[in-house]
């Protein structure tokens, strides 16, 4: 299914995605399946954490030991519930779990919670319970969150369904615009904790544990269908869903809703057995990681990124630009943030001249009117100062966004501070972040008025730095969005295909991958395969001398390795015993090999070598990478990915990733290189992936020759691995 069709499905299942949605986190009864008195065990949290919420929906207790519970009737079994519940929650010994999910399906429960442990986590025989447990759930027609899972939480409406302390009110979880789904209970709940503890508040959490039916990506989807839900957070060990998360994403960034996304674990590369360069430089990590870059998702890597980032984004403000104003009460501090400030991806720019003296005659107490502005502790003080101080620097066409670095106060002051920043932020479009290091008992008051404002503030200026950068390159992913037309060849495929059916084998010798790649307008060498060294003679002297000569034979994967490949041949008298001594190094190499012939071929000079290619990721699909080629493809590993269709700023934003960019650019006086018709080869490369993903499982272009600028580009090697 290709990304239009996957984002189509997903627009086109809206309602069966919020309906699902509402039976979980709104549902008007639960049944409690496995529940018991006792309020500190597991099995008796659930019922205790709903009544502690004051649930207004009906619960059934479902359980053969006990009359009632906390004045609530028990049922013996699910069948004698006076009604199917919206939601069931099971918490039952693993091997009886798939009999309470059947009585569930037939009594017309149509989602449940299995909070259960003991399968796909717990050995061979957990794996054989759950895909019992997942045949069960498609039998019957009920969706499964879990097994091996803690449950589920929305503030807003008092529901719960699970265990652990963070569903407790006292652990002061506040309502709050940020959805969040994570695959692990114990940690993940623990970063709920975490966060409100900053004051961060959440809509909606789920855990999925081993997932044998929903999936964390199934609720990404729902959280950004949601209306409700304004940031959409993940933490993940296992992808499942990579091609619909791609095809989500940019159905997130049209609507708004910036995605958080923690992924941990990444597999072993060496495990990845493949003939090709690209799949070797492929991994789990560096392809997720650009994916989500890609579809404008925003990565995390600690919890700190994660309290950040949500101040960050929650308050709905995006900066129009890059460029920040700093206010600091402090010059080491200001020199700290503008550092960070550049290292991500900020301008720091001089105020125009007629803001200077704008700011000189509203605020005398400043110490220098540069940028970062040092400011005079005095201003803080005269909070009216401040204010217009502030307000010149917002009504500033050059500035897209503020950063206030304030000092140490508290008390009546500090609150002043605090209101005078609010005001200005009510009246200005641009972001306001506040750094301050205050002590939060001292000024309490203070910092419930940034937060009942939505300011976002940050303990240090380094971490307000980053969010904002990050707050940037996301508010620049949805401006590029509406730029990136991805160009289609439909006639290609057709033609390549036959290529491929009339040349069956694992591994395509360079000639007839070369035609593949041809099929889509990739300039390749001029060329000839011999088969006899005559003939060898003659297209040589059709080529013109100098040429290369190289083995061709589908068994022969990497030619330098084996010795099989001869540049700079100058003369027809060097020919012939080269050809015949370049058959005899491929026989001794392998056997067995099949032999097409030798194939002669231009020789092309200058240029820069770099590697274009595809291989197959198990959860995105297919994979395009780019980097510099020739023998330094693996060993330096400066290479990028994307996951096609590509369009031409993608393809481009692919090559400036790299270090070989700055070669190609033209570094230390050397003549740039032909980049435009470069980024076409990878978008047309992009193309051939989709098209013949049924077929090809790797593909090599390297090296890739990209010649001086308006020259273009010529691939002088080729491999490509088709599926059995």
């Amino acid at each position: 299914m290709s990304h239009n069709d996957l984002l189509l499905e997903v627009l086109g299942d809206r309602k069966s995605v919020l309906d699902l949605g509402e039976l979980l986190f709104n549902p008007r009864s639960i049944a409690i399946i496995g529940a018991s008195p006792n309020k500190t065990s597991i099995t008796g949290q659930p019922i205790q954490h709903l009544l502690e919420r004051k649930y207004e929906g009906r619960i059934y207790p479902i359980t053969e030991k006990f009359q009632e519970i906390s004045g609530i009737k028990c049922y013996p079994t699910v069948a004698d519930m006076p009604e199917p519940a919206d939601l069931a929650v099971i918490i039952v010994n693993a091997v009886r779990v798939p009999e309470v999910l059947s009585e569930c399906g037939k009594k017309g429960v149509r989602v449940a919670v299995i909070i259960s442990g003991g399968f796909a986590e717990a050995g061979a025989e957990g794996v054989a319970l759950q895909e019992k447990l997942r045949q069960v759930s498609e039998k019957e027609g009920i969706r499964v969150v879990g097994p091996n899972c803690q449950g589920l939480l929305n503030v807003g409406e008092r529901v719960c369904a699970g265990f652990g302390p963070i569903l407790s009110l006292e652990y002061g979880v506040q309502a709050g615009v940020l959805s969040f789904v994570t695959q692990s209970g114990g940690f993940g709940y623990g970063l709920v904790n975490i966060l409100a503890q900053q004051g961060i508040g959440f809509r909606r959490v789920i855990s999925t544990g081993n997932e044998s039916d929903l999936s964390a990506v199934d609720f990404i989807e729902q959280f950004i269908l949601d209306p409700k839900t304004r940031v959409v957070a993940a933490y993940m060990e296992g992808l499942k869903g990579g091609r619909k998360l791609k095809a989500l994403g940019d159905l997130a960034l049209q609507n708004d809703k910036p995605i958080l996304l923690w992924k941990v674990g990444s597999t072993d590369v060496g495990k990845r057995a493949a003939s090709s360069h690209t799949a070797s430089l492929g991994g789990d990590a560096a392809v997720a990681s650009a994916i989500f870059k890609q579809i404008g998702a925003i990565e995390l890597r600690s919890v700190e990124d994660f309290i950040d980032y949500s101040k960050a984004l929650s308050k709905q403000k995006r900066p129009a630009g890059n460029r920040v104003a700093i206010l600091s009460a402090s010059g080491g501090a200001g020199v700290l943030i503008s550092d960070e400030c550049v290292r991500s991806g900020l301008e720091v720019p001089l105020l125009p001249e007629t803001c200077r003296r704008q700011l000189s005659s509203v605020a005398p107490a400043l110490g220098t009117l540069q940028n970062p502005i040092d400011v005079m502790g005095k201003i803080y003080d005269e909070p009216q100062h401040l204010k217009k101080a502030l307000e010149v620097i917002a009504n500033e066409p050059s500035i897209d966004s503020i950063v206030v670095i304030n000092p140490i106060r508290k008390g009546e002051r500090a609150a002043q501070i605090a209101a005078v920043i609010a005001e200005v932020d009510k009246s200005t479009n641009k972001p306001v972040f506040v750094s301050w290091a205050a002590r939060k008992d001292f000024a309490a008051e203070a910092y419930e008025i940034l937060y009942q404002a939505g300011i976002p503030c940050f303990d240090s200026p380094d971490r307000c730095a980053k969010a904002l950068g990050m707050l940037a390159r996301y508010a620049d992913a949805r401006r590029r969005m509406t730029g990136a037309v991805v160009q289609t060849q439909p006639s290609s495929g057709a033609t390549a295909m036959q290529l491929l059916k009339n040349h069956s084998g694992s591994t395509l010798s360079e000639h007839v991958a070369k035609q593949v790649l041809s099929a889509y307008g990739i300039p390749i060498t001029r060329e000839k395969l011999a088969t006899s060294p005559e003939e060898a003679l003659e297209f040589a002297r059709n080529l013109n001398f100098p040429v290369a000569m190289k083995v061709q034979s589908q068994d022969i994967a990497h030619k330098t390795e084996a010795g099989v490949v001869r540049l700079g041949i100058n003369s027809p008298e060097e020919l012939a015993p080269i050809y015949a001594e370049l058959i005899d190094r491929a026989m001794r190499f392998s056997p067995n090999a099949r032999l097409e012939g030798v194939l002669l071929q231009e020789m092309v000079s200058g240029g820069v070598e770099v590697i274009v290619g595809v291989f197959t990721d198990p959860s995105f699909g297919p994979i395009v990478m780019f980097g510099l080629g020739g023998i330094y493809a693996e060993v330096l590993r400066d290479v990028s990915f994307r996951s096609p269709p590509l369009s031409h700023s993608v393809a481009l934003e692919m090559i400036s990733e790299t270090k070989c960019y700055q070669i190609l650019s033209g570094a230390r006086g050397r003549a740039p290189s032909d980049i435009n018709a470069l980024a076409e080869v990878i978008v047309q490369v992009g193309n051939l992936a989709i098209d013949l993903q049924s077929e090809i499982i790797e593909l090599d272009i390297n090296p890739l020759a990209v010649l001086a600028k308006g020259k273009g580009v010529k691939a002088l090697d080729a491999l490509i691995v088709t599926r059995a």
